[in-house]
């Protein structure tokens, strides 16, 4: 699945023993949505995933100063709602022991249908119109999104330049830029 960048994103700040100190509130809205798409069921739940993925991903970070060859300090997780990124760096790289602090830039990307879908929307697309643009953005030929649509391959070059005038757009290639 292809997933394209929401421009969401908030920042964790976590101790030397990966404690949470603090977090943005664009950070603890991320995080809500990240557990509760991730199957956390309860707030006990949430809590407990959250805390493993800030831990997994601040161990990566330690490890690479430690082992100097290890995972990058990123972790990735996806829901139904997207993939959420989360990137460790330390915020004073001189600073050590017990004051040290990690910063975690929590990021979320949504997949690349839903935010095509959303934009077709708003050009006013019908529906059997954004399944040819769909299709189209999944680099489909006119024959197999006929075959796809039980239509004909004129009635789907028909949809798709019906699209391309709605969308102001003249090309495939254009339509798809147009809608990512």
């Amino acid at each position: 699945m292809d997933f394209i960048d929401s421009g969401d994103c908030g920042l964790v700040i976590l101790s030397r023993s990966a404690k949470l100190v603090h977090a943005s509130a664009r950070a603890r809205e991320i995080l809500q949505l990240a557990a509760a798409r991730g199957g956390a069921r309860d707030a006990a739940q949430a809590s407990a995933l959250r805390s493993k993925t800030l831990q997994s991903v601040y161990e990566r970070l330690v490890r690479i100063f430690q082992e100097g060859d290890a995972d990058p300090p990123v972790v990735e997780q996806r829901t139904p709602a997207g993939r959420f990124v989360y990137r460790a760096h330390w915020l004073d790289p001189e600073k050590t022991g017990d004051g040290a602090l990690v910063g975690v830039i929590v990021q979320h990307q949504e997949p690349a249908s839903l935010v095509m879908l959303r934009r077709m929307h708003a050009v006013g697309l019908s529906a059997k119109q954004k399944e040819v643009g769909l299709l189209l953005a999944q680099d489909q030929s006119f024959e197999a999104i006929a075959a796809t649509l039980h239509i004909s391959v004129a009635t789907a070059k028909d949809y798709a330049q019906r699209i391309y005038r709605k969308a102001s757009v003249h090309s495939k290639d254009e339509l798809i830029r147009a809608l990512r």
